[in-house]
């Protein structure tokens, strides 16, 4: 078995939807999970054992990842610091018009890459509006020069449905792109 530390990954938006069923599932698969969350009330419910909304066989597996230790919730963003991944679930939010809020997605993501080591692995497990990830990747090289943050973007759409994505984690391919830059 590999090193906690090269298995360790941090979900963003983890008590959500797609953040807390992928996390269940990877402290289950053998993966040290740090869940980061705004939500305080949602921390501490899914902290717990709680899911804070329904899904199915959602609370048994919770508490079953929860008895492995590989399981943590937290509010602070500093958990980013040494892991390795980081996986960003939050969605893309929509301006009155349909058009993308780009500025918040970037200011989010700022956060976090302020938060991480060079060599992180960033991915976007949400849906995303086309070209978002050619603009973060571009984003990644001006804004963190000299080969600081060097650059590893990932893309993987999240494609489960609502109160089945456990089972779902385990059994639809999961498509992912990745970007290399130097």
């Amino acid at each position: 078995m590999e090193g906690a530390s090269d298995k360790k990954v941090v979900v963003l938006g983890g008590c959500g939807h797609i953040g807390l069923p992928l996390s269940i599932r990877l402290a289950l698969a053998g993966w040290s999970v740090s869940v980061m969350d705004v939500n305080a009330e949602a921390v501490k419910r899914v902290s717990s054992g709680e899911v804070p909304f329904k899904e199915n066989k959602g609370e048994e597996l919770l508490k079953a990842a929860l008895a492995t230790g590989r399981l943590t919730c937290t509010t602070d963003v500093s958990v980013c610091s040494d892991a390795p991944v980081v996986i960003l679930t939050n969605g893309m939010d929509l301006d009155e018009n349909g058009n993308p809020k780009l500025e918040e997605l970037l200011a989010v993501f700022d956060r976090v890459v302020k938060s991480t080591g060079d060599d992180t692995l960033y991915i976007f497990r949400s849906t995303l509006y086309p070209g978002t990830m050619t603009l973060l990747r571009d984003h990644l090289a001006e804004n963190y020069p000299n080969g600081k943050k060097t650059g590893r973007l990932a893309y993987c759409p999240e494609r489960t449905a609502e109160m089945y994505a456990l089972e779902e984690i385990t059994s639809l391919p999961q498509v992912i792109y990745i970007s290399f830059y130097s």
